[in-house]
């Protein structure tokens, strides 16, 4: 369930990723950004890498007992 959380989280999130790496507006750049948060922090690999590829604040919209509620995410957490 959070893995599903976390992929609604990215394709409603996708323009500030996009905005944070340099402007970038393109699907296959916005694509490129997503894929590296998902291999280097949701992966392990990097986790401190989150601050550079996400907005200071993003909404993700997650199901909580089946109820739909909007959370507050940032790099740190």
């Amino acid at each position: 369930m959070k893995f599903f959380s976390l992929i609604i989280f990215l394709i409603f999130n996708i323009n500030s990723f996009a905005k944070k790496k340099n402007n970038m507006s393109t699907s296959i750049e916005s694509e490129k950004i997503i894929r590296e948060f998902l291999v280097e922090v949701i992966g392990g690999k990097n986790p401190d890498k989150a601050k550079n590829l996400m907005a200071d604040t993003v909404l993700a919209y997650q199901i909580n007992s089946e109820n739909p509620v909007n959370v507050k995410r940032t790099p740190k957490n």
